[in-house]
Order: structure tokens, then C-alpha cells, then sequence
């Protein structure tokens, strides 16, 4: 058989393509991987049953083998392996660079990925990861082949005299080589303006501290749809496929399983901390008392209202009077105007009849607000405010149910009455996020609760004219507001995990934070929601900083959190439609919960 050195593949390659090979370092390119074919005999394959692809490419990629030549195999392989730093889910056997020269003009699909050697651990315990059978049959093939007299050798020296030269110097200075190789870790990511965000983070690291770091983040966006259940999948094989798990508080019970707790990670650096992200934050993103991610978006509640008509209701004597009227009469309580910030429970109510068409004829609009009362685990979430801040809980002491109590019976009259009065829109048992705003930007109603994220639309001119200059943000009567965050935390079957510990303490700093916020991300970190420049495009920011810090709870963040909330929607949404009286609606949810937790150990 024709012996293939590494200069038979190469003269026969343009320049363009060798100058993509070698660097002017005269290493080899690290963008490559190294597979064999998978429907091949050993003998029928050339050059070492070795060929070699573009790195991070793991299927339908480009490929191609070379001829036989151990003596050029075994140079070259050494200066692959050791210079290739990604990490794949199979192993992979060494092989010839030259392959390169050509792969990246050719593609097939016949080749499978087998095996590879990550670059931080042949660095630091050679010996033990690279197995002995590549060192005797490949790392020393040329000696071998040199000393038995091979005809490979000769040539190799005199052309091929660049790949044998890296080759050697790795097996002395292989370290070297891996601080100028980074590290490619994979991370999970939410896809739309968040993923938007992010990616502006990303780009400014990879062009600014990778090459430090040694390190190359790459982003992994699932779509919307089934989202978590993609995820979910990858997690339960145990795959190492991605390094990094995007979470949210609500199902953080159900992936910290499968992650690292955070809590050593970035202690044990100088850089990062995640003392920088709000308390109520970290709480959302904390199980079992541990952190096990990164808060990169923040979610909480406001009371949005127009200030023209409070502004008036506060200075009007005759819609004052009015507004009293109103309150003795459809409540039988004695009641003043306040402002949106000094409301309770009690006075949402009753501002609500008071803007209602058909109770004051002279209100400026048809409803006084605008509940979202679809059978819908959101929604769950905005009612949680009225129950938080009339100073009930999910539970007592000890996972034991909470939500038959006269504060959770209290919080749910504030919506039968609303729904009773019809002070909401009758399609209010079908609302959620999108019809709400719908409701508001068109005047149909004066104020609502909804999440902070609709504040810069609501305020846009182009988006919602109608209201526009008049949107103001005021606490959740009540003082107490929903916190949940989306963040990424670290899989417990990456193989990368130092590149990705370095990547997380980045992550855990003000400067990331602040790219993250000024690229259209709402952190959870007060020097990035409050800068002044920030600020004025965003006035919204400072708000969900002081409001996440000074009202923010976090229900759980146990396994069973989504279930709980879905038995909350079902029995909650029965009760908003007037299909069931609140006391069973809440005793019903209160036994159906116990008996979750009961199955799951929480309760005896």
C-alpha cells in the first residue's frame, strides 16, 4: 500500500486552505475533531482508520481520510489531540491533521465521532486519560516505525518537518498549548430577547476573555415550544451534550438534581459573587438552602395605573365624595381616596367599583381593572400577591398547607368581588399576560396588576398612544410582590466543568451583569437596574430593583412547586368564575395539596 505522509495530502491543498491549518505559531489550527469511519474495516481504512473534521461539528460535517502512514499519523495525532480542547459525549481515537487540510472543502456522512482528549486533563494527567493503547500504537509509532526500518520517517523530516516539530514540543509544553486552545462549553439558553441579551455577553467574552480564560462559550437555544421538556430530556440521559441548564424558580426543584450547587464555585474565586444579585433573587434560585444558578432575568408585580385619573380622583372633591359613596354602598365600608402606593387590599377594591361604568356612571372608563383569571399557573402567581400581603403563606411550619386560612379566603374575595360587581372585562375568566395589556393600552380600564416586563410597551407612544406619559408603577396593594428569576447553573454531567466554573464566576460580577441590562436583560443586581444612563430609557429598572429587594417573596422552590401551583389554577379559576364558593375552592386545594406532599415524604 502507498505510505501517505503528511506532504502527499498537503501539496495537493491551495495555500488558503494550509494557512487555515497552521498557525503562524506553526500549531495546528485548533478547530478541529478527530472521528473514524464507522462503516469500515480496520484494514480498509487509510492512514490509521483516522480522519478529521471541523471542530464543534457533530454530525453531517465534513470529513476526510488519509493514507496510511504511522510515522505522520502518530506526529501529526499528538498535535491534534493535545491542541483540541472541546469535548464531545463519545470518545475518539487520534489521527492525522493533514486530513484537515482537505475536510473542509469536502462533505459525507459516513463517519461517526469515538473519541477525544480534552486538552485541561492531558495537561494535568496524561499518563491516566490518554489510553495506553494510543500511546504505545500511536504516540511512539514514529520512533516505532523508524527503528524497523520504515521508509516514512525520511520524509516526514524533510517534509512534513512542522507537524513531527508541534508534535514533539507538545509532548514537553503541553500546558502551553492548552492556555491558547479554549475550552468550547455549551449553555442553554431561553430563546428570544433574552437570548438576544445574552448574546451580546457572550460575543464581549469570547472576543475579550477567552483567549485568558481559555475558554469559548456557545450558546444551545431550544424553541418556546416544549422548551423544558427538551431540556428535561437531555438532563435525564445524563448528557454531557450541554455544560450549562437553563432554569426558572418554579421548576429549579426538578433540575437541582442534575446540577452543581453554586455555592463553592464562585467562593472559592476572587472574581464574582453572588452577593451582587438581590436577596429575594438568590432565595429564587436556592434549593435546600444552596444557590444553583445564576439569575440572569428577574420577575416581580407591579400596580400599573393612569396617573390622570388617580392624579384627579386625589384632587377632585366631587369625585372624592363620589368615591366614598361608592365604597359604603357595594361594600358597606367607609372609605377614602388614597394614593396607588398607600393602597390595601380593601382600597384596590374599591377603586376598581369606583372606575366602573356601570356602578359610577361618571367614570372615564368601562371597568375599574382587569384581573387574569384563565386556569393558567401565571395567574396563580399574580393572585399570590393579595395573599402574601394580607400575611398568608403557602404553607405553615413544615411543607404544612396554608391556603384554607382566613387570610387566603380574604385574598380570594378581593377577585369574586371584582368578578361579582363585574369591575373586569367579562373575558376575564380566558385572560392572561396579553389580553390584560390589551384591556389597559386601549382605556378600557385604570389600573391593573400585571408583570413588570409590560411596562415598556405600555409606555411606548408608538406601541400604546392611547396611555402613553400616563403609566405609573406603584407596590401591589399589599406591599408584597412575586419574585421569580430565569437563570443558568452548571450541568453535573458537563466535561468541561474548570471552563465552565470560570465562565459562571464572569457571569457573577456587576461588569457582565451590566452588559446583560444595557443589551436588554433585567437582572436582578441594583448597580446594573439603577444606573442613571440605564435609567432613562428604563425607568422601570430602579423600580424592580427596589421593589424585588423591599417586597420580593419566593413561595418555594421544592420539586413539587409547579404541581402545587397547578392545583391552585384549577380551584382558584373555579372560584374567579363563580362556579365554586371560595371556602371550597380553598379547602379543595388546601386537601388536594396535602395529599401531594404526603405522597412525596414532605408530610406524614
Amino acid at each position: 500500500m502507498m505510505a501517505c505522509s503528511i506532504s502527499r495530502v498537503t501539496n495537493r491543498i491551495p495555500k488558503v486552505t494550509n494557512s487555515r491549518v497552521f498557525s503562524t505559531s506553526g500549531r495546528i489550527h485548533p478547530t478541529v475533531s478527530i472521528a473514524t469511519p464507522s462503516n469500515t474495516s480496520a484494514n480498509s481504512r487509510p492512514c490509521g482508520n483516522l480522519v478529521l473534521i471541523p471542530r464543534n461539528r457533530t454530525s453531517s460535517s465534513t470529513r476526510i481520510p488519509i493514507k496510511r502512514n504511522p510515522a505522520a499519523t502518530a506526529a501529526a495525532a499528538l498535535v491534534v489531540s493535545f491542541s483540541h480542547s472541546t469535548r464531545t459525549t463519545t470518545s475518539m481515537t487520534v489521527m492525522s491533521a493533514a486530513s484537515l487540510l482537505t475536510a473542509l472543502n469536502m462533505r459525507t456522512s459516513q463517519f461517526d465521532i469515538t473519541h477525544i482528549i480534552p486538552m485541561d486533563k492531558v495537561a494535568a494527567d496524561r499518563p491516566k486519560e490518554i489510553p495506553p493503547r494510543i500511546w504505545r500504537d500511536v504516540g511512539f509509532a514514529a520512533m516505532k516505525n523508524s527503528a524497523q526500518g520504515g521508509n516514512a520517517m525520511p520524509e516526514l523530516r524533510t517534509r512534513g518537518f512542522l507537524a513531527l516539530f508541534v508534535a514533539l514540543t507538545l509532548l514537553i509544553v503541553p500546558a502551553q498549548v492548552a492556555s491558547q486552545t479554549p475550552a468550547t462549553i455549551r449553555m442553554v439558553y431561553w430563546p428570544g430577547p433574552e437570548s438576544d441579551a445574552m448574546r451580546k455577553v457572550v460575543d464581549w467574552y469570547n472576543a475579550h476573555r477567552s483567549a485568558a480564560d481559555g475558554v469559548k462559550v456557545e450558546m444551545v437555544l431550544f424553541s418556546r415550544e416544549g422548551f423544558f421538556d427538551k431540556e428535561a430530556t437531555v438532563l435525564a440521559a445524563r448528557s454531557p451534550e450541554v455544560d450549562m441548564v437553563f432554569t426558572a424558580s418554579y421548576i429549579l426543584g426538578r433540575h437541582a438534581p442534575h446540577m452543581d450547587s453554586l455555592e463553592k464555585v464562585v467562593a472559592a474565586s476572587g472574581e464574582g459573587s453572588l452577593q451582587v444579585f438581590l436577596p429575594s433573587a438568590r432565595d429564587s434560585l436556592s434549593f435546600q438552602g444552596k444557590p444553583y444558578a445564576v439569575p440572569m432575568d428577574v420577575s416581580n408585580h407591579f400596580l400599573y395605573y393612569r396617573s390622570d385619573y388617580l392624579n384627579r380622583l386625589l384632587t377632585d372633591s366631587a369625585w372624592q365624595r363620589r368615591y366614598s359613596e361608592v365604597a359604603q354602598r357595594e361594600l358597606g365600608k367607609a372609605l377614602s381616596p388614597k394614593k396607588p402606593e398607600d393602597w390595601s387590599p380593601d382600597d384596590f377594591v374599591a377603586a376598581a367599583l369606583f372606575f366602573t361604568k356601570t356602578i359610577n356612571p361618571d367614570s372615564p372608563t368601562e371597568f375599574g381593572t382587569v384581573l387574569q383569571a384563565k386556569n393558567l399557573i401565571f395567574n396563580v402567581m399574580i393572585w399570590d400577591n393579595f395573599l402574601y400581603g394580607l400575611g398568608g403563606s403557602w404553607f405553615r411550619s413544615g411543607f404544612q398547607p396554608a391556603l384554607n386560612t382566613p387570610q387566603a379566603q380574604k385574598a380570594l374575595d378581593v377577585y369574586v368581588t371584582i368578578m361579582q360587581k363585574k369591575a373586569t372585562p367579562a373575558g376575564s375568566t380566558s385572560y392572561e399576560y396579553g389580553e390584560a395589556n390589551e384591556a389597559f393600552r386601549t382605556g378600557k380600564v385604570a389600573f391593573m396588576v400585571q408583570w413588570s416586563a409590560a411596562f415598556h410597551e405600555l409606555d411606548d407612544k408608538t406601541k400604546s398612544p392611547m396611555v402613553a406619559g400616563n403609566v405609573k408603577l406603584a407596590p401591589v396593594p399589599g406591599k408584597k410582590t412575586h419574585v421569580h428569576a430565569l437563570g443558568v447553573g452548571i450541568s453535573s454531567y458537563s466535561n468541561t466543568k474548570p471552563a465552565v466554573q470560570k465562565w459562571v464566576r464572569f457571569l457573577a460580577t456587576t461588569q457582565a451583569m451590566r452588559m446583560y441590562a444595557d443589551a436588554g436583560g433585567i437582572p436582578p443586581v441594583r448597580a446594573a437596574l439603577a444606573n442613571p444612563a440605564l435609567a432613562k430609557q428604563r425607568p422601570e429598572f430602579p423600580l424592580i430593583a427596589e421593589h424585588v429587594e423591599k417586597y420580593g417573596y419566593v413561595e418555594t422552590t421544592i420539586a413539587e412547586t409547579v404541581p402545587i401551583l397547578e392545583i391552585l389554577a384549577k380551584h382558584l379559576s373555579a372560584a374567579w368564575a363563580l362556579q365554586v364558593a371560595p371556602k371550597i375552592a380553598l379547602d379543595q386545594a388546601n386537601g388536594e395539596i396535602t395529599q401531594l406532599l404526603k405522597e412525596k415524604g414532605y408530610l406524614k
